[in-house]
Formats: C-alpha cells, structure tokens, sequence
C-alpha cells in the first residue's frame, strides 16, 4: 500500500496493533465516524494516526501525526478510481481538520502536558 508509518507500527503484531488502532472517530467518546471517503477505505490511514497519536509525546508529534494521515489518505485516493478523486480529497480535508483542531483532547488524553501547553477542548 506505501502508506507512510513508524517503524515501530510496521513491526508491531495485529493485536498489538488492536490495542491501540481502533480506525476513524475517538473509542469510548460514544460518536462514530465513517471509515470510508466515498466508498474508499481509509482504516489503515486512521489506523496509523491513531498509532501515531498513542506514542506521541508533544505538539509536534502531533502535527506530525495529522498530517501522515492526510498524506496517507491522499495516497490511498490517488490509488482508488479517478472519478471520485476531487470529492474524495475534500472529504479527506475535513478528517484533516477534524483531527488538527478537535483531536488536541484525544492526543494528550492520559499523557502528562508540557507546562508551557494550554490543553484545548
């Protein structure tokens, strides 16, 4: 798939991997969000970030983590059929800026803050 990932997620066992990987939308928040851009799966994207998000340790970790995720949707739109590309980006766009601005709580959530980082949300 070519999908960009930490080494460590690459080694990691499908449980190990399920532990933390629980694809799109914040587990134990009660709200779902769709797995999909028009029909395309992005798991193993959210999957990542989720990973990403899991072993982060500062802001920019955290930006790094969102944009891996926009970037490894991209490379799955790009492989998915043409005719849904531009609507499929848009989409991709806004799980994009979901994560950017809401996902600040989900990042930090059981982590210890930096003191000089306000928590949001």
């Amino acid at each position: 798939m070519n999908l960009k990932a930490p080494e460590s997620y690459l080694r990691a066992t499908s449980e190990e991997r399920a532990e933390i990987c629980n694809g799109a939308g914040a587990a134990g928040w009660g709200w779902t969000v769709p797995d999909t851009l028009w029909g395309l799966c992005i798991t193993e994207a959210a999957n990542i970030h989720d990973w990403m998000y899991h072993f982060g340790k500062m802001d920019d970790d955290k930006r790094e983590a969102d944009m891996t995720f926009l970037k490894n949707m991209y490379i799955l739109i790009q492989q998915g059929s043409w005719w849904f590309r531009a609507i499929r980006r848009n989409r991709a766009r806004v799980y994009y800026k979901s994560v950017k601005y809401a996902g600040h709580w989900a990042f930090w959530d059981g982590k210890q803050m930096p003191n000089n980082i306000e928590k949001k949300g």
